[in-house]
Order: structure tokens, then C-alpha cells, then sequence
């Protein structure tokens, strides 16, 4: 008999064991076979992890051949069973090591095999390299048994079997026990009536599963229930399609009662709040609403209820992340047929609109803010050049509000005339490109301006030019200002000459009284033939012309260094050098006040690139400074040494004068700055106009150095510090490049010494008679016969009729220039020269060279000075 026709009792039984015993013998098989593989897996990540191990720490073996640490690393397998066999192959594949250390050569492989693992019935091989760091040194080879893994796997296929024969067992049994409930089909369609006549569920139905009696009662059931079901079914149909297209619309929608209580709400609805219908159902709705619309969206919903009339309102509804966002609700009354049934409603997230509207509000007032206080004047136009657009200050410029502006032609606002200026500029911009100009225009109603105008072409959309937005600047002030700072500038390039003149000027004004006093006494204190007494007296009158000339000199230097006109002559100096020569020039007045001087020139490396002379003039002024406040048996030390990790030559003079407070310290490198020792009337106690600290600090700024000053105190000495770049080594050797020698020849120690008579003719070119009178005297003393002359036009004329030799010269002549006189009589008679005059600055320097004058000397000047020149000359080669 066919299965199907059997007895229900004996179809539940079959059914049932069956399927319960295929499910146990896949189950059986599945497992067993999932366990043979695990157990392999588990075996072969074992037996890797162990020769990972072994071979890691077999590293150090075979590198540095120790067969006994190898050895003694494998007898550390004896903790793993499974493994029968290992050996240790040095790089050459020699067997370096073995476990068990004795072993038949048949148990080792007789060379290594390839790396990795390899499974046969009976065992498993492996083959591990030894790797020290990317080097291979050699590989290690393990033997592991797999009995104990087949007899895990006997033992679970038999746990394994017992548990299918129980479950085969259990399922029959049970089949039996449940048949008898599930079998009688009556008790189903029992059941279905049932829920047919207690929850009107007429979709229910009772399958037939056989053609007895039984299945052709259910057929007659389930027909009955199809037909009460097609009767239901256009009842429904509306109601669903609703739901459906409710659930799918991008709206949230909510149905309410005729008592106000809301009965539905769709799916995108809960989603956005984020809370269940349970939840959302009656008044729980008003929960989402926010505070403050609350009260506002309640007399809104009353009103329109009592009126049974739609209504739209707007209010924030809170979200499922608890953001508050803007909703639209509109509602409208729903009736069932003529009674009214309640409301149904829809909220549209408008959200984002309501913050884009207030960003456009925001950025039109803002925009409007700042147009509005531009400093720049702002105007739109069209296409037809009529206004659009213009800010407050555009307006008011021609005394209107924006409003009247707007719609007019530019014409119009600005007049024909100022309209001419810029319409082939607006022309152009309206035609795609940028125009940027300034120009000056007559305005009908402003008069002359100037303005910049910067003209942009306007686009739409498709790059079609619409109009232009015009930036425009009154520049006006900024012309005026313009020629006023041009004419300012030109006052001041006149008054900067001026001055240069006046310095010149007074420079020589000052010198030239100065110079037949220095000449006299200067050669009136060395003269023997005059009692001691009176050449003291004479010392005295030449050390205050000195002086004299040193605060003259002093002021011009920081004239020139300040208005950085002072030109240096770089080259290797020996800093020892220039300071021993500094220490030379105040070594009598150290001498005359008993002060102890302490010299440590410890520098290694001294030689710096800098100016000689004005190194000196540095070294100088501080250790004149440490003198005058050292009062008689104090003590100065000078030391020096080198920062190598900088690169410095560093000078320290250090002095136990009157020393100096913090105030005097923070101004003490500025001009004409006395101490507070000078305060009270004192100032004249020390002298001096406060220039010579000024004067070094700037030249050590300009020789890229730096200076500074400590002190601890009234009467507790002060320290200068001095530091200069080292100069990059030039010897082979590693020593200081040595400083370039001066190109003078030395002169004679006796000025008057060579054979009698006349040594050679000086034209001697003088405008001031009484140095002119003097030098003539000093020059005849020294046996040369002189020429002199009060103008160019009269040295001209004497080197044209005498024979002259040499040229004493000064710079400032009545009809011309010392330096216009060297370069013609250079030129016509091959002539030299010395320039003698009070124009010392380094421009009149450099034009006396140039002119052809060898010596500069500047007044007043020593007579050991001039007889030093004049030796010069005399040796000077004579293709200068």
C-alpha cells in the first residue's frame, strides 16, 4: 500500500523516526568527520608552535657551533610524547644534532625536504627553517606519531554511535507518544472553528493531508471559510490599501478619534520619533512636541475639532536622536459616510527649509551690515548699465538713499561727463572681462577726484555675463598724500645734503684753528733746545687740541655709523694685535694714575674680519672709559679667549672704578648719556660727552659682534664684554690667517737726518693764513724749500712756473676744491700730494684718493705726523 493511503497513526510514526534518524546519522558523520580534522589541525599547529620554539632558541647553537647547547635544546622534547624523531641540519644540511640522541641513520631523513608539514597514515613530518634575522642557518626536522590522535578518534566515533542508537531509540519512542495527539485532524478543525468564531479570523484554514473521510471534511470547511472570506474581503481591501500607501509615503501621517485621542500613526512616523504605536497612541504623541509649542499646537487641535475644519500649523517635533526639528501639519476631517469619524493628518520635515530661510536672512542682513559700513563704495549694475544694487555709503555719496539709486542709469547718478571717463571700462567688463584702473574725474556734483574702480562681470548660470559689480575707492587723500610725501621726501634729501655739508663744513671750521696750534706745540714739546718746563707746558696745550679733535672726530663717527654712512675696510685682523695697539695709546695714562693692568690673552684663535682701525677705536674707547672711572692704584684686566662652540672671539675688561647701577647699565651704549655720577652739577667731574660707549657699540654692530656691560653696583668696579666673529682658517696647519700688513714703508726716526741743503720744493696750498703761515715755518725748518698759495688759481700758477716736487694741499679753497687742483696738477706734471685738511669724513677720504693725494692727514695734525707723511712720500713708488 501506498504511503500515502497508510493510516494516519502509522504516517506521524514513519514521518518522524525517520526524519529524527537521518538527522542523527548526518549529524553522526558530520561530527566525526569535523573531529578527524580538528584533531589533524590541532596536531599539525602543536607540532609548528614546538619547532618554532626549538628552532628559535637552535639560532644561537648554530652560529656559534655548539653542539651541546643543540643537543640539549632537543632533549627538551622529551615533555612531547608524540614526537619520536628530530634532528638539527646546519646550513649545508649536515646533521648537526639529534633526539633521542642516539638514533639509526634509517629514522633521519638523508637530506632536508621542503619546508612545511606532511601528513602519510602512521605520522607526520615537519620541516622548520632556522632564520637569524634574514639569514637561514640551518632547519630543523621533527617526527610526531599519530596514534594517540586515532585513538581519541575511535573513542568519539564510539561515544558517537551509542548516542545515535539512544536518539534513534528516544525518537521512535516519542513519535508514538506525540501521534496520538497530532493525528486526529478533527481536533484541528475544532480548532479553527474556534479561532474563526472568537477573532473573526477568517483567513484560517486546516490543510488536507489524506482523501479519507477526514480530507474531505476539511475541503468542505476550508470552502465555507473562502466564501465567508470573499464576503469580508471588499470591507478590507480599502482599509489595507490605505495602510499600504500610508506606510510607503515620504510623510509622516496620524489618525485621530472624534474624542481627540489619536488612534494611528504610519510606519515613517514611528521611525522618526522612534517609539511604538502603544506608546504614540491618545496623548502620548504630545510628548515629542516641544515645550514651547505645546500650549500653542493644543489650541490649534481644539479649535479645529470643535470646528470639524482643517488646519495647518508649524512646530518642532523631537526626533528619535533628540533633535527638535521643524514639521508642517496639515489636518483635515475624515467622515464615514456622513458621520464624522475624526481627523487625519500629514507633517512634512520643513526643517531644513526653516534653517535655509533664516540663513538667508541672516546673510542678507549681514551682507547689508557690511556693504553698508564698507569703507569701499559698492554698486550692481545690469546689462543696460541701470543700477541694481549700491550700499549706504554709494548712495550716500551723492546725497540719496540706496532706494532712489536703484533703476537709474549710472549716467544718471554720477553725470556725462564722469559717465564718459568709465563707459569704455564698463563696456569692456560687460563684455567678459575684469577691469582694474585708477583715474581722476571730474564729477558734476564732487568736483575732481581721484577714484580706483575695479569692475567684475556678473554670470549666470551659463557663464552669460548679466552685469558687473563695480568696487570703488576715493583715493583722493591718498594722491594728496602721495605728492605731500614726495614733496617731503625731496625736503628731506635736501636737508640729509645739507647737513652733510654743515658736518663738512663745521668738521673743517672746527679743525682748521686747531691746526697750527696741534703743529706748534707738537713740535715745540719734543723740541730739546727748549727747558723741560716749557715743553711740558707745550704736551699740555697738544694733549687738549688732541682732545679737542678726538670729541670733533667722535661726533662725526657717530654720525656716520648712525645714518650707516661709515664704510669699513674688511680684512683678517689680528684681534691681539689691535687691542695690544689699543692698550699702547692709554698706556701713559694708566702709567700716570698707578693703575695695575692685567693682561690674559688666552684666545687660541684671534683673527677676526673686521676694520683695523676701527677694531682699535673699539678696544680703545672702553679701555679709555675703564681708565677714566679707575681711580689712581685700581686695577683693569684684560682677557681673552674664544667660544669655539660659537665661534667668537670674546674680549672681558673689567675695571674696579665707580662701577654703575641698573639704570646707568640699561642706557650706557647710548649718546651723550652720562651716569647718575654726573647729576647734581657733577657732570664735569669725569668730562667727556658721553659718545665713546655709542660709538663702540655701534661699530660692534657693524662688525656683526656684540657688546654688553654688567656691573654690581656703585663703586664695585664694571665689566665690558666684546665679542667678534672668528675669521674662517686659512693655513694649512689649522693656524689664523695673519692680518694683511699695512702698504706703508716705515718712516725715518729722524725727520731732519740726510745729506745738507734743500731736500725738494712743496707747493703748499693753504686758504687759512695762520696755518698756512705755520706750516710754511715748520717746512723751511725742515729744509724744504716752499711755494705757498691761498687759491687754486694761484697754485696753478707757482706749478706752472716753478719746479715743484710735492703738494701740500688742503681740501676747502676759496675758487675751488683741493681735490679739482691734485687731479690737474696729477695729471699735467705727474705731481703727488698730501691732503691736509679738516674734511675727514670717509667720503672726502675716498675722493682725495681718488684726485691723486697719497696721504690723507686730517687737522689738526702732530708735526711727527706730517714729518711721517712726508718720509712716505719721499719712499713712495714712483709709479703711484
Amino acid at each position: 500500500m501506498p504511503l500515502r493511503d497508510l493510516p494516519i497513526q502509522r504516517k506521524l510514526v514513519s514521518f518522524i523516526f525517520l526524519t529524527s534518524l537521518s538527522v542523527l546519522v548526518v549529524s553522526f558523520l558530520f561530527l566525526l568527520s569535523f573531529e578527524t580534522r580538528s584533531s589533524k589541525a590541532v596536531t599539525t599547529h602543536s607540532l609548528e608552535a614546538i619547532s618554532g620554539i626549538i628552532a628559535s632558541n637552535s639560532t644561537v647553537a648554530l652560529i656559534y657551533d655548539d653542539p651541546k647547547l643543540a643537543r640539549e635544546i632537543l632533549v627538551g622534547l622529551k615533555a612531547e610524547p608524540d614526537i619520536t624523531v628530530a634532528a638539527l641540519f646546519d646550513k649545508r644540511g649536515k646533521v648537526y644534532a639529534t633526539y633521542p640522541e642516539r638514533l639509526d641513520a634509517s629514522e633521519i631523513p638523508a637530506a632536508v625536504g621542503a619546508d612545511g608539514v606532511s601528513f602519510d597514515f602512521h605520522q607526520l613530518t615537519l620541516y622548520q627553517p632556522v632564520i637569524e634575522g634574514k639569514n637561514r642557518v640551518g632547519t630543523l626536522f621533527l617526527r610526531s606519531d599519530l596514534a594517540n590522535m586515532y585513538r581519541r578518534l575511535s573513542v568519539y566515533g564510539l561515544v558517537l554511535l551509542a548516542v545515535l542508537g539512544g536518539s534513534g531509540v528516544l525518537a521512535f519512542v516519542l513519535s508514538h507518544f506525540f501521534q496520538r495527539r497530532i493525528s486526529k485532524p478533527i481536533l484541528a478543525l475544532a480548532d479553527a472553528a474556534k479561532v474563526v468564531s472568537e477573532h473573526k479570523d477568517y483567513s484560517v484554514r486546516v490543510t488536507k493531508t489524506s482523501r479519507d473521510e477526514l480530507g474531505f471534511l476539511t475541503e468542505a470547511f476550508n470552502s465555507m471559510l473562502e466564501q465567508i472570506q470573499a464576503s469580508l474581503a471588499a470591507l478590507s481591501e480599502s482599509d489595507q490599501r490605505f495602510r499600504l500607501v500610508a506606510d510607503s509615503a515620504p510623510v509622516l501621517i496620524w489618525l485621530s478619534d472624534t474624542a481627540e485621542q489619536y488612534i494611528w500613526f504610519n510606519k515613517p512616523w514611528l521611525a522618526f520619533v522612534g517609539r511604538p504605536l502603544e506608546r504614540e497612541a491618545g496623548k502620548g504623541w504630545v510628548e515629542n512636541l516641544h515645550p514651547l509649542d505645546r500650549e500653542r499646537c493644543a489650541e490649534c487641535f481644539k479649535k479645529a475639532f470643535l470646528a470639524r475644519e482643517e488646519f495647518r500649523v508649524e512646530y518642532r517635533l523631537r526626533r528619535h536622536d533628540g533633535e527638535y526639528r521643524w514639521v508642517f501639519d496639515h489636518g483635515v476631517p475624515r467622515y464615514q459616510g456622513r458621520d464624522f469619524a475624526g481627523f487625519i493628518g500629514s507633517c512634512v520635515d520643513i526643517h531644513d527649509r526653516k534653517e535655509a530661510e533664516a540663513a538667508v536672512r541672516s546673510s542678507e542682513l549681514q551682507m547689508r551690515l557690511v556693504t553698508d559700513h564698507a569703507s569701499v563704495f559698492l554698486a550692481q549694475l545690469d546689462r543696460e548699465q541701470r543700477f541694481k544694487f549700491v550700499n549706504r555709503a554709494y548712495a550716500e555719496r551723492y546725497g540719496r538713499e540706496p532706494q532712489q539709486i536703484v533703476g537709474k542709469h549710472i549716467s544718471e547718478i554720477v553725470g556725462p561727463e564722469a559717465y564718459q571717463v568709465f563707459k569704455e571700462r564698463i563696456d569692456s567688463a560687460l563684455s567678459g572681462r575684469r577691469e582694474e584702473f585708477e583715474v581722476e574725474v571730474a564729477y558734476a556734483t564732487l568736483g575732481s577726484r581721484w577714484v580706483h574702480l575695479v569692475c567684475v562681470p556678473e554670470r549666470d548660470a551659463d557663464g552669460r555675463v548679466v552685469g558687473l559689480v563695480a568696487v570703488l575707492s576715493d583715493t583722493t587723500r591718498r594722491r594728496q598724500g602721495e605728492r605731500e610725501l614726495e614733496r617731503a621726501r625731496d625736503e628731506a634729501l635736501a636737508a640729509s645734503r645739507a647737513k652733510d655739508d654743515f658736518l663738512a663744513a663745521l668738521s673743517h671750521e672746527l679743525r682748521t684753528p686747531l691746526s697750527p696750534v696741534l703743529l706748534l706745540a707738537s713740535e715745540a714739546a719734543t723740541n730739546p733746545v727748549l727747558a723741560p718746563e716749557t715743553r711740558a707746558e707745550f704736551e699740555t696745550i697738544r694733549k687738549n687740541v688732541e682732545l679737542e679733535a678726538r670729541l670733533i672726530d667722535d661726533l662725526l663717527d657717530l654720525t656716520s655709523v648712525t645714518r650707516g654712512k661709515l664704510m669699513l675696510d674688511l680684512r683678517p685682523v689680528d684681534a691681539h694685535a689691535a687691542l695690544r695697539d689699543a692698550i699702547g695709546t692709554v698706556r701713559a695714562e694708566i702709567e700716570a694714575k698707578r693703575i695695575t693692568l692685567v693682561l690674559e690673552l688666552g684666545a687660541p684663535r684671534t683673527t677676526v674680519l673686521g676694520d683695523p682701525v676701527r677694531l682699535q677705536q673699539v678696544f680703545w674707547n672702553v679701555l679709555k672709559n675703564a681708565v677714566k672711572f679707575t681711580a689712581e692704584e685700581g686695577r683693569i684686566s684684560v682677557v681673552t679667549r674664544d667660544t669655539t662652540g660659537q665661534g667668537m672671539f670674546e674680549v672681558r675688561i673689567a675695571d674696579t672704578g665707580i662701577g654703575m647701577s641698573p639704570e646707568e647699565i640699561a642706557r650706557v651704549f647710548e649718546a651723550f648719556t652720562q651716569g647718575d655720577h654726573a647729576a647734581g652739577g657733577g657732570s664735569h667731574r669725569f668730562g667727556g660727552l658721553g659718545l665713546w660707549l655709542a660709538i663702540s657699540s655701534k661699530l660692534t654692530e657693524l662688525h656683526a659682534g656684540r657688546i654688553s656691560a654688567v656691573s654690581e653696583g656703585r663703586d664695585r668696579g664694571s665689566t665690558f664684554l666684546i665679542e667678534f666673529p672668528l675669521a674662517a682658517a686659512s693655513g694649512a696647519g689649522g693656524e689664523d690667517a695673519r692680518p694683511v700688513a699695512e702698504d706703508w714703508p716705515s718712516p725715518s726716526a729722524d725727520p731732519f737726518a740726510g745729506a745738507p741743503g734743500t731736500r725738494g720744493n712743496i707747493l703748499l696750498v693753504e686758504d687759512h693764513a695762520p696755518t698756512r703761515v705755520t706750516l710754511e715755518h715748520l717746512l723751511r725748518r725742515r729744509r724744504y724749500r716752499v711755494f705757498t698759495a691761498a687759491s687754486v688759481a694761484e697754485a696753478r700758477a707757482l706749478a706752472a712756473k716753478e719746479k715743484i716736487d710735492l703738494v701740500v694741499s688742503d681740501i676747502g679753497l676759496p675758487d675751488g676744491t683741493g681735490c679739482e687742483l691734485m687731479a690737474d696738477l696729477k695729471q699735467r706734471y705727474g705731481l703727488k700730494g698730501i691732503a691736509l685738511t679738516g674734511y675727514g669724513m670717509e667720503g672726502d677720504i675716498t675722493q682725495s684718493q681718488i684726485a691723486g693725494f697719497v696721504i690723507h692727514l686730517i687737522k689738526p695734525v702732530r708735526v711727527q705726523s706730517l714729518d711721517d707723511a712726508l718720509l712716505m712720500v719721499a719712499n713712495w713708488p714712483q709709479s703711484i
